[in-house]
C-alpha cells in the first residue's frame, strides 16, 4: 500500500499546488476583514477583505481584495491620481456589493473593528482564479448566491441555504 492509497486517492488526481483555484464562479463567504501591511514593517496599510470558497472540491481556498489606506501622492508614483481613482471606485463597488447601503458608504470606516466585523460571514458568489503571479484573485462578488458555470471550468453547486439573512443585511451599519 502506497502513501496515496492510505489517503484513498490516486497521485494523478492530486494538484501539486494546493492553493490553485481554477477560474470559475464559486459560492463564497467573507472570512476575514482586517487591516494589514502584508508583513512589511514600514509598508502602507491596506484594508483587506478575504473571500473563502464554501463548497465543492475547492472549499477552503481563498482570495482577497485589498485597498491601500493612504492615497498615493506625486512623490510615490507618476500615475498616482489614476491609481487613487481606481482604488476608490473598487472600494465603493465592493461595499455596495457586500450590502452596505449607498447612504452608509461614506460612514463605513475600515479602521473601526466593529465595522469590519459586520462584513464577516456575508455570503454570495464570486469569480475566483489563480493569477499568473501565483496569487489568487477574486472578482465580481454578488449576493445572493447564484453560482453559474464559467466555460471550461466545473460548475459550482449552489447552496440553497447560503442566501444572506435579509434582516442582518438591513442592519448593516444601522446605528449611524
Amino acid at each position: 500500500m502506497g502513501f496515496f492509497d492510505s489517503y484513498g486517492v490516486n497521485a494523478d488526481d492530486v494538484s501539486e499546488d494546493p492553493f490553485n483555484i481554477p477560474k470559475n464562479t464559486y459560492n463564497v463567504q467573507v472570512s476575514k476583514s482586517d487591516i494589514t501591511n502584508f508583513n512589511k514593517e514600514d509598508g502602507p496599510q491596506f484594508f483587506q477583505v478575504e473571500f473563502t470558497i464554501t463548497s465543492g472540491e475547492h472549499a477552503g481556498k481563498s482570495a482577497s481584495d485589498a485597498f491601500r489606506m493612504v492615497p498615493y501622492s506625486a512623490s510615490d508614483r507618476e500615475d498616482y491620481a489614476t491609481l487613487n481613482a481606481r482604488t476608490l471606485s473598487n472600494y465603493k463597488r465592493l461595499l455596495l456589493k457586500l450590502g452596505v447601503k449607498a447612504e452608509n458608504v461614506n460612514a463605513f470606516d475600515p479602521r473601526n473593528p466593529d465595522h469590519r466585523a459586520k462584513l464577516v460571514g456575508i455570503k454570495g458568489t464570486a469569480t475566483m482564479f489563480t493569477q499568473s503571479n501565483g496569487f489568487n484573485a477574486v472578482r465580481d462578488f454578488e449576493r445572493p448566491v447564484t453560482a453559474t458555470t464559467v466555460e471550461s471550468a466545473p460548475a459550482a453547486p449552489v447552496e440553497e441555504t447560503s442566501v444572506p439573512d435579509q434582516a442582518a443585511m438591513d442592519s448593516l451599519l444601522e446605528n449611524f
